[in-house]
């Protein structure tokens, strides 16, 4: 299933075909197998294959973590599903499971995706910690966030410093001519 996974969305029938003959063979899905199929959906697009997945594993007695939540809000983020994947972001924080970047960072696009700018600057607000904020600020979507964020901080705080330029963006070096 974990090649299936990584092959992306074009082989999600595979890994659907083999997560049932598991069940079939009385095999009971643990965790990892979870994942890995969660995984699929998220690159599939097949949101409610994800959520139903989710709410399987918790039927299983398994505690499904962040990672599983970010794949199902991935798939969720890919179908339009902007007010499902808030919506597991509040299950999260139900499930005294705290939120981590990816998981932000999946609502927030989501959001985006959709035209939803308030959900999406709501969203930056609720953020509580500092690092998961400056983790946000030096992920790939620091220009999404920066500019969610001048939208809704008047000024940044001073302790949040911009990323360094990514190495593949030339920076610019004043002119010694200046």
């Amino acid at each position: 299933m974990n090649a299936c996974a990584e092959a992306g969305q074009w082989l999600w029938p595979q890994a659907l075909l083999l997560f049932h003959e598991m069940v079939e063979e009385n095999l009971e899905p643990d965790a990892i197998c979870y994942h890995s199929w969660l995984s699929v959906c998220g690159k599939a697009q097949q949101w409610q294959r994800a959520l139903s997945s989710l709410r399987e594993m918790c039927d299983h007695m398994l505690m499904p973590d962040t990672i599983c939540y970010w794949n199902v809000m991935v798939a969720c983020k890919c179908g339009g599903q902007w007010q499902q994947a808030l919506s597991l972001l509040g299950e999260m924080r139900d499930k005294e499971l705290e939120p981590d970047v990816p998981n932000y960072n999946a609502g927030v696009i989501a959001c985006e995706n959709q035209g939803q700018w308030r959900q999406a600057l709501f969203l930056l607000s609720e953020l509580h910690s500092a690092a998961v904020l400056q983790s946000l600020l030096c992920s790939a979507e620091w220009p999404r966030t920066s500019f969610l964020l001048l939208l809704l901080l008047p000024s940044p705080p001073s302790s949040l410093i911009p990323p360094p330029p990514c190495p593949s963006q030339p920076t610019l070096a004043p002119s010694p001519n200046l």
